[in-house]
C-alpha cells in the first residue's frame, strides 16, 4: 500500500489523489521528497542537528527560551505560545494578534494589530530583559537539566506546590488571575465601599431572604396567573422581561452591527435553553431527565402551583422543542440568513413571538412611527415559535412563562430555592463536587449586576498612572513596529499596502476600563 505523505498542505493532498503521472514543478519535488523516507533514514538528526545544539547550549533561561522562539519563528514549531495574526471578534474589520496555548488552544488575547517585530517592540518599551523576577524563578526547579527536563526546570516549582481545588477541572494563566483579582475584590469589600457594600451584603443576608420568600417575584407570579387571554399573559411577561431581565420567548439585545461595526442594531434571537443542548437528546436526556423533573417539581410547589406534574410536562415539551429535538434534519441543516425588519414588519410577521415583546419593552409597532430596525437571528426559531403561541392553551402559556421567573431568580431568592438551582446545575450539568461558597455566589453576583461600580473600584486599586503609561507606551510601539513592517515587506504591491495601512491607522486600543463606567448615583438600598 502507498505511503500517505505525512504533510498537512493541501499541496500533498492533491499531488496524492491525483493522477499518478502527472509532473507539476515544484509540488512533485516537494510531494518526491516527503515520500523519500530512505533518504530521511540516511540523515538522521541532520535537519534539526543546528537547532538542537543551539537548545543545548544555552547558558541561562533567557537565553534557551529565546533560542527556543527563534527556532519556532523559523520553522512554525510550538513551544510555550503560539502566537497568530486572527480577526478580532471584537471588532471584525481589524486583525489582532491572537497568544494561544499550543496543545489546548485556549486563547489569550492582546488587543493590538502587531504581528512583526514584537520583539523589538517589547525590548523598545521595556529594555532588555537580562533576568527574570524573582515572580517568575520562585516557580522553577534550577536543580533539574533543561535538556533533559525543560517542563520541570520552568515550572517545577510550581506544579510540587499547587493543588487543584475540589471543584477546579484546570489551573492555567486565567485561573491564577482570577485569583489575584478575586484577593484585591475581597479588599474592596472588607473596605465597605459605597453601593458595592451595600448590594453585597444583601446578597449574603440569607436570613433576611429566607424570611422574604416568594415577596421579590410575587407581584410577577400574580400579574401572570391572571391573565387571561394569550395576548395578556404574553405582554406581562414581555414587562416583566423588561424589568428584570429574564428571558421569555425572545431575546432583545443590543450590540454591534456585523454589516456596519459603527453602529449598533437591535437583534432578536432565541432565548437560549437552561444548559447544553445535548443534554435535550438521547443518550444525554435519560440521565439528566429524572434530575431535572425533581429540579422543577421543587421550585413549583415552593411557587405554590396548583398542577406541578401536569406543569412539568409542559415545560420540557417546551425546552424540548426550543432545543431542536422536534424540528427536521432538513429544517435543522438549511443555512439561515438573518433578516433585516422594520418594527411595524416584524410586528406583522410575529404578531405574538416579536410584536409583543417589542411593545412590552416600549417600542412603537405601527407603521410610520418607527425608523428602527430589527435584526432576526433566527427567523425559523420565531415562524416555529408563533405556531407553537398562536396553538397552546393559555394556561400552557402561563405555565412556561411562570417557570422561565422562577428558573431565573432561583439562584437569588430563600435557601430552598439556591439549593435546588444549585443541585441541579451546578452538581449535575457542570459536575462540581460540592457547591460554590456563598460568599462566592455573590462575588459573582456583584460583577454581574453592578460590574461597572466594582470594576471603577477595582481600578483606582491597582490601575495606577505607571502601569498605564507603560502599557500604552508599549501598544503604540508595536504599532509603530507593525506600521514599519508593512513599509519594508516586498511582497507586499501598493493597493494592498495602502489597505493595510489604511486599516492599521484605523486601530485604537483602550486599557484600564471605560471612561465614563456605570456609578448608579441614584441607587439606592432599604
Amino acid at each position: 500500500m502507498d505511503m500517505e505523505c505525512a504533510c498537512k498542505d493541501t499541496t500533498c493532498l492533491l499531488l496524492r489523489y491525483s493522477t499518478p503521472n502527472t509532473k507539476v514543478p515544484k509540488l512533485t519535488e516537494f510531494y518526491d521528497a516527503c515520500m523519500d523516507t530512505d533518504t530521511l533514514d540516511t540523515l538522521g538528526l541532520v535537519p534539526i542537528e543546528d537547532h538542537l545544539k543551539a537548545i543545548c547550549s544555552a547558558n541561562s533561561t533567557v537565553e534557551a527560551i529565546f533560542r527556543g522562539s527563534t527556532i519556532s519563528k523559523a520553522t512554525g514549531v510550538p513551544l510555550f505560545v503560539e502566537l497568530s495574526p486572527l480577526s478580532d471578534n471584537a471588532v471584525n474589520t481589524r486583525t489582532a494578534l491572537y497568544a494561544v496555548h499550543p496543545g489546548i488552544r485556549t486563547m489569550v488575547k492582546i488587543i493590538v494589530s502587531a504581528v512583526a517585530a514584537l520583539s523589538a517592540g517589547v525590548a523598545s518599551a521595556f529594555g532588555t530583559i537580562s533576568e527574570f523576577p524573582t515572580e517568575m524563578t520562585s516557580l522553577m526547579d534550577q536543580t533539574v537539566d533543561p535538556c533533559t527536563d525543560f517542563f520541570s526546570y520552568s515550572c517545577g516549582t510550581w506544579y510540587n506546590q499547587t493543588t487543584l481545588h475540589s471543584n477546579e477541572a484546570r489551573i492555567n494563566v486565567h485561573t491564577v488571575l482570577e485569583a489575584a483579582a478575586d484577593k484585591v475584590i475581597d479588599k474592596l469589600f472588607n473596605a465597605k465601599l459605597p453601593k458595592l457594600a451595600e448590594f453585597y451584603d444583601s446578597c449574603m443576608d440569607t436570613d433576611t431572604l429566607d424570611t422574604l420568600g416568594l415577596a421579590p417575584i410575587e407581584a410577577h407570579l400574580k400579574a401572570i396567573r391572571s391573565a387571561n387571554t394569550t395576548v395578556e399573559a404574553i405582554f406581562r411577561g414581555s414587562a416583566i422581561s423588561k424589568a428584570t431581565g429574564v428571558p421569555i420567548f425572545v431575546k432583545l439585545s443590543v450590540s454591534p452591527d456585523n454589516a456596519d461595526v459603527t453602529r449598533n442594531v437591535l437583534y432578536a434571537d432565541n432565548t437560549g435553553l437552561p444548559f447544553g443542548q445535548e443534554y435535550f437528546h438521547e443518550p444525554l436526556w435519560a440521565n439528566v431527565e429524572s434530575l431535572y423533573r425533581k429540579y422543577l417539581a421543587t421550585i413549583f410547589t415552593l411557587a405554590g402551583h396548583a398542577e406541578v406534574e401536569t406543569a412539568i410536562d409542559f415545560v420540557i415539551a417546551f425546552e424540548r422543542f426550543n432545543a431542536g429535538v422536534e424540528l427536521s434534519k432538513r429544517r435543522l441543516q438549511e443555512a439561515v440568513t438573518p433578516r433585516r425588519l422594520s418594527l411595524s414588519d416584524a410586528n406583522a410577521s410575529y404578531p405574538l413571538g416579536l410584536g409583543l415583546p417589542l411593545q412590552g419593552f416600549g417600542f412603537d409597532v405601527h407603521k410610520g412611527c418607527n425608523t428602527t430596525t430589527v435584526l432576526v437571528d433566527g427567523p425559523y426559531y420565531l415562524a416555529y415559535l408563533e405556531e407553537i403561541l398562536n396553538s397552546a392553551p393559555v394556561d400552557v402559556l402561563k405555565t412556561i412563562i411562570e417557570y422561565k421567573v422562577l428558573d431565573f431568580n432561583a439562584p437569588f431568592l430563600s435557601t430552598p430555592f439556591v439549593e435546588a438551582w444549585f443541585d441541579f446545575y451546578v452538581m449535575v450539568i457542570e459536575g462540581r463536587k460540592e457547591l460554590p461558597s456563598r460568599g462566592r455566589i455573590c462575588r459573582d453576583q456583584v460583577q454581574t449586576s453592578i460590574g461597572e461600580l466594582l470594576g471603577s473600584y477595582y481600578l483606582k486599586e491597582v490601575w495606577t498612572e505607571e502601569i498605564a503609561a507603560r502599557a500604552d507606551s508599549l501598544v503604540l510601539k508595536l504599532k509603530a513596529s507593525f506600521k514599519t513592517g508593512l513599509d519594508s515587506n516586498g511582497w507586499l504591491d501598493n493597493t494592498s499596502r495602502a489597505n493595510a495601512t489604511t486599516k492599521l491607522s484605523k486601530l485604537t486600543h483602550l486599557l484600564g476600563g471605560p471612561k465614563n463606567p456605570k456609578t448608579y448615583p441614584t441607587l439606592t438600598f432599604d
